[in-house]
């Protein structure tokens, strides 16, 4: 009788099966070491000394030795020899390629696009970093970058920076508990806590916020087609995309007239979005009218690219290369080289251009406004739109607005750096909490993330105030509830 399964079997067989003695492997009887003579000629002379075996690879042809035990002069003359032979790449010494294969690798190596791309209109090393616009006097300037070298402990000039090391590094990555015992005494912290607290209230005061930040959360109806009601970490992303939407749309800069540039594009979802609530093939009407400028340094899969281009269903095979070149741009390229004027789409002063960006991360917000200092028109963006996040990456020498630190007494590196610090706190707190330090003893937990949500906020308001400045009408907004996502306050910025 057949069984479907084990459970199915009478319990006797079960019983009898598990009772049967299992078997024994049989050991492997060791085969007697051959002397040198008797072995292969072909074969490896390397001797193992801890297996107590020799070597089993076929040798190299200039060696009695394999690829693995042969010395290095050996091993160069076999790949010569070979015809494999590996060099450094002319173009980038980062990495190797074999010898003959030296022409046909300069076309396609993939350094070959970052040097292209600086003979590019859109292209000039280093224009945005050093958000040092704030500031009048070129003396100081030079003072404070000295500072902040000393500081980090290393000393370099930002304009020779070696092209084939990452431009913009991570802040050293150092709790703030141990950062502000490293600095300062237990004196000494109090009254820098107090003394940002108080500078806290009086910058909400000058700007007009006493009453807090605005929460205004604002949604687009044509959103709600995309959610999933299985996926919710998608409907999160989904919910913050569209209550940006809804803040393009309360400026009028939700339209078809507009073009898109999304700083930190990534996957390019927020554009997607962006172009499924205009739904441009509604009327079938070609070519499209509009377009979208994607900017990230880091490569993705999986990208919304193709997904903005080829779904209008009038497009045929032959106008889909038309209609990337006209309709999309993505460019992988660093903030800090990008003069959007020399584009020939911003080149217009009446270009309608709407900045927008979802979690723009700390120093790259502020080389995105530094950017707009660059433009041949300054109010070419029609509108802007950053979503704020990561303020522990920000960096004092690429902060834009210095002389509104100043005008608080945050004019020096350490100072910034202990702000930088504590923004971690908003989100956990410490992860030295339960410890009892009079370092500590005298916040809260709670205290310590309400603290640290005011440093990030400090960044935040200088940033405002610096848009001001620039003739823009700037404030910042809650645009979604704290609970989909802690980071919630955008930056938005319009011509007055």
């Amino acid at each position: 009788e057949l069984y479907d399964s084990e459970e199915q079997k009478p319990e006797e067989q079960i019983r009898q099966k598990k009772m049967e003695p299992k078997r024994k492997k049989k050991k492997r009887t060791k085969k007697p070491l051959l002397d040198q003579k008797d072995r292969d000629p072909n074969r490896c002379i390397y001797f193992h000394k801890n297996k107590n075996r020799w070597c089993n690879q076929i040798k190299i042809t200039t060696s009695e030795y394999c690829l693995h035990h042969a010395s290095e002069k050996e091993l160069e003359e076999h790949l010569e020899k070979k015809g494999k032979e590996r060099i450094p790449c002319p173009l980038d010494p980062t990495h190797s390629i074999y010898k003959k294969n030296l022409n046909q690798h300069l076309k396609v190596c993939p350094k070959l696009l970052h040097i292209n791309k600086k003979e590019e209109e859109y292209y000039e090393s280093h224009l945005n970093t050093g958000g040092i616009i704030g500031f009048q006097n070129v003396n100081r300037i030079q003072e404070l970058q000295k500072a902040c070298d000393i500081l980090k402990g290393e000393k370099k000039d930002i304009t020779t920076t070696n092209e084939n090391r990452k431009i913009h590094k991570k802040p050293q990555s150092m709790s703030p508990l141990a950062y502000i015992k490293s600095k300062y005494t237990v004196k000494e912290w109090k009254e820098k806590v107090n003394m940002l607290l108080l500078t806290y209230d009086t910058i909400l005061k000058d700007a007009g916020l006493e009453n807090g930040i605005e929460e205004r959360i604002l949604f687009v109806d044509e959103a709600k087609a995309h959610y999933k009601e299985e996926n919710v970490a998608l409907n999160k992303h989904l919910s913050q995309q569209a209550s940006i939407i809804g803040q393009l749309k309360e400026h009028h800069c939700h339209s078809k007239e507009c073009g898109y540039v999304e700083m930190g594009a990534g996957k390019a979802e927020l554009s997607y979005m962006i172009y499924s609530t205009l739904n441009h093939h509604k009327q079938g009407s070609l070519p499209l009218p509009i377009d979208y400028l994607l900017i990230d340094r880091a490569a993705f899969k999986q990208k919304k690219d193709s997904q903005i281009l080829y779904s209008h269903p009038q497009l045929s095979k032959k106008d889909k290369p038309m209609a990337h070149q006209s309709l999309l741009q993505r460019l992988r390229m660093d903030i800090r080289h990008l003069r959007m004027d020399g584009l020939k789409r911003y080149k217009h002063p009446k270009s309608n251009s709407v900045i927008t960006s979802k979690h723009l991360c700390g120093v790259a917000t502020d080389l995105t406004l530094s950017s707009l200092h660059h433009w041949e028109h300054p109010k070419m963006a029609k509108g802007m739109f950053i979503a704020l996040c990561c303020h522990y990456l920000c960096t004092w020498e690429d902060y834009t607005n210095h002389a509104f630190l100043e005008t608080y007494h945050i004019d020096s590196p350490e100072m910034f750096e202990l702000i930088r610090v504590c923004t971690s706190w908003a989100l956990i707190g410490d992860n030295n909490s339960t410890k009892h330090t009079p370092y500590l003893d005298f916040l809260s937990k709670e205290e310590r993330v309400e603290f640290g949500w005011k440093c990030k906020r400090i960044f935040d308001l200088g940033r405002m105030m610096y848009l001001r400045s620039q003739g823009y009408h700037s404030y910042l907004v809650k645009y979604i509830d704290s609970n989909i996502s802690p980071e919630n306050v955008m930056l938005i910025a319009v011509p007055k």
